[in-house]
């Protein structure tokens, strides 16, 4: 028998009723569904005693008691499973049906922000956010910054430089406009010999020093885990891959928020993306294809690797308690299209090229996974890092940030207290310590590939893009996307004894005999089971399980280019400054032609190798240049710098400088000449 129990006194139900129930995995749920385990209705009376442990609730006038409770579910007079009871009242009486595992919350997560579970509210309305304490005083905070630069994954969150050539806006805090290339120290400022402290704890720096932290994704897990009343665990909590993973973010705070004189609490709300939490959910476990179970007997949220589960040699053999009958349905896909996930409020995926997608089996009419997390680009290795006329590589996006400090009152990104405007997508990096800039001096390094501080390969980190050796398709998806391809859709019915039941989960995988006497594995997908009149010991199931297939293994192709390029590295962009003539003047002395002006145009043709013989694409790539004149007279030199934002293999200089600025040269005894420069930018190497 399968029975309620309330406060320790068991529910009574109809007469001939029968809870069945349907206990589903989310492992094979699809990508944009998060699904629970549930109940079906069943009818239970008026009676004295469901009366009194649902507290009159048939009453119309007591609608508190009709909220949601807690209930154990008992099999055989064995407690299976806590869940949540819900009921409609009826003519005839209660309706009750259970919410089981991960549908205790699923109304909670698909209502709520991942950003609320940082924020105390009264009937719905913000009283203050839930802080996260960096140090109470202004040396502790310091400690607390340079110690967690030191270790990888220690703490929260973590501070390191980035480059955004929009967070401000249009404006600085001061006045006018600020250059990226000389503010890109200010945010999270560090230096060599100090760290994270600044020259000084006020003038200038005050005004213009600000912090971005960004909060570990384990540690943003736990925090969500513990909020649904669950206890995280699992070998995803682990792993060394994932550990020092952090979320992207465009909120700052200023020096005088970050280092005041009685330290420093941060609110984690304000520094992660305004995501729901079951699209949060969502996106990990397609991102890292994990097995994600609220376990709601024990407890815990587990959060284990899908190919584990198939891999490991621990099984429930349900050998003699299936019928020889069963239904096999062929998975329908031949081929997954895995497309690049991008934040199209970063204006760099409008520059730079990446690969849109790739696909895994047959590319003919392959089905689309898309709900995966983002990266950021990075710059090149040529980065300048202003304070110590090094260059070095760090994350970079163009993208309007969010400034909660006063600093950034009269900028674009300034958001009041507890208000965000300026929204960003969930995107990842990883954390690697310190490592080194072009002088060999130390700094805190964040990368969102596999590439170390110069730009080397490195073993011991992943990239967190979807392509390359060590990105995440062949980190993370690859296996699992493969046994899909394999894998097909087999429905069992079983009789099985409660202790065989209470073993079967969505994190382990079961075996039976099929007639050939072969030992099947498979990996469970759903179970619908209610107790028989057949059996007086054993509840009747039907099981739909995916088979474990040993076939070989696809390899993972790249479908389709957005653009030329690398995905796993934007790569370095070579450009040549070539000038086409298009119209001579000239005339005829004796039996010689004389040239008096050549006129030309100026081009800037770029490459993806430094001998310019592969073409490169590139869209809207900022250009340093010099339009000159040189002639007789020094006193009328001009040098006048601009900036071209070049798209395409070729793009033709025609800015608009305000001057005659016809590029010819002028072959005479008063020669002159008009010419363009080409001068060296942090995305480019020039070629002469």
């Amino acid at each position: 028998m399968i029975k309620l129990i309330k406060d320790g006194q068991y529910l009574e139900l109809e007469n001939g009723e029968a809870i069945t129930i349907e206990y589903i995995s989310t492992i094979f749920n699809d990508e944009a569904e998060f699904n629970g385990s549930y109940s079906y209705p069943v009818r239970a009376p008026f009676s004295e005693k469901n009366n009194d442990l649902l507290k009159n609730a048939c009453l119309v006038e007591n609608r508190s008691a009709r909220g949601e409770s807690m209930v154990t579910i008992e099999i055989f007079g064995q407690p299976w499973k806590q869940a949540k009871l819900s009921f409609d009242v009826t003519p005839e009486g209660y309706s009750f049906y259970c919410k089981i595992d991960n549908a205790e919350f699923a109304k909670i997560i698909k209502e709520k922000l991942l950003t609320d579970i940082f924020i105390n509210t009264n009937a719905g309305s913000f009283v203050d956010h839930v802080y996260d304490l960096l140090g109470s005083s202004r040396l502790e905070v310091l400690n607390t910054l340079n110690d967690r630069a030191q270790n990888p994954g220690k703490g929260s969150c973590v501070f390191f430089p980035f480059k955004n050539d929009l967070m401000l806006g249009g404006t600085s805090p001061d006045s006018g406009s600020l250059d990226y290339d000389s503010s890109v120290d200010l945010f999270n400022y560090h230096t060599p010999d100090r760290g994270f402290a600044p020259m000084a704890y006020d003038g200038a720096n005050a005004r213009t020093h600000f912090y971005v932290p960004f909060y570990y994704l384990h540690w943003v897990i736990k925090k969500l885990c513990l909020y649904l009343g669950f206890e995280p665990t699992g070998d995803f909590f682990l792993d060394p891959r994932t550990a020092n993973l952090v979320i992207f973010n465009t909120g700052f705070i200023g020096m005088n928020d970050i280092f005041a004189t009685d330290g420093c609490k941060l609110a984690p709300a304000r520094h992660l993306p305004s995501i729901k939490i079951a699209d949060f959910i969502k996106k990990l476990r397609s991102t890292f294809k994990l097995g994600i179970y609220f376990d709601g007997k024990e407890r815990k949220a587990i959060f284990t690797y899908s190919p584990r589960i198939a891999a490991s040699p621990e099984a429930v053999d349900i050998t003699g308690y299936t019928e020889p009958g069963y239904t096999i349905k062929q998975y329908v896909a031949t081929g997954y299209e895995l497309v690049q996930p991008i934040d199209e409020k970063d204006d760099l995926f409008s520059a730079f090229s990446y690969v849109n997608s790739y696909f895994i089996g047959d590319n003919t009419e392959p089905q689309k996974l898309e709900s995966f997390i983002g990266t950021t680009f990075m710059s090149s290795t040529q980065e300048p890092r202003r304070e110590t006329n090094n260059t070095w590589r760090i994350p970079r996006v163009r993208m309007l940030g969010n400034g909660f400090t006063a600093q950034a009152a009269s900028s674009e990104a300034y958001n009041e207290q507890g208000y965000y405007k300026n929204a960003f997508d969930l995107r990842l990096l990883a954390y690697h310590g310190m490592q080194y800039d072009s002088a060999y001096q130390q700094y805190p390094y964040a990368s969102s590939d596999n590439l170390n501080s110069f730009g080397q390969e490195t073993e011991n980190q992943i990239s967190l893009w979807l392509g390359t050796r060590r990105g995440m398709i062949n980190e993370f998806l690859k296996e699992w996307i493969l046994f899909y391809l394999r894998t097909e859709q087999v429905e069992l019915t079983a009789f099985l004894p409660p202790e065989l039941l209470f073993k079967l989960s969505p994190l382990r995988k079961l075996t039976w005999t099929t007639p050939t006497q072969a030992l099947m594995p498979a990996m469970l997908s759903q179970i619908s089971f209610e107790t028989v009149d057949l059996y007086d010991d054993r509840i009747g199931a039907k099981l739909l399980v995916y088979p474990i297939y040993n076939q070989a293994a696809s390899d993972v192709k790249q479908f389709v280019e957005f653009q030329p390029g690398e995905i796993e590295n934007p790569g370095e962009i070579y450009v040549k400054l070539r000038m086409d003539v298009y119209k001579e003047e000239k005339i005829r002395v004796i039996n010689q032609i004389i040239i008096l002006s050549r006129y030309v145009n100026g081009y800037l043709d770029f490459f993806s190798d430094p001998e310019c013989t592969k073409p490169r694409n590139v869209s809207n790539l900022p250009i340093n240049m010099f339009y000159k004149y040189r002639g007789a007279n020094s006193r009328n030199y001009v040098d006048k710098p601009f900036t071209v934002y070049a798209s395409g293999t070729s793009h033709q200089v025609m800015e608009d400088l305000g001057i005659d600025q016809t590029v010819y040269y002028k072959s005479s005894k008063d020669y002159w000449n008009k010419y363009y420069e080409l001068h060296p930018g942090p995305d480019y190497h020039v070629i002469s």
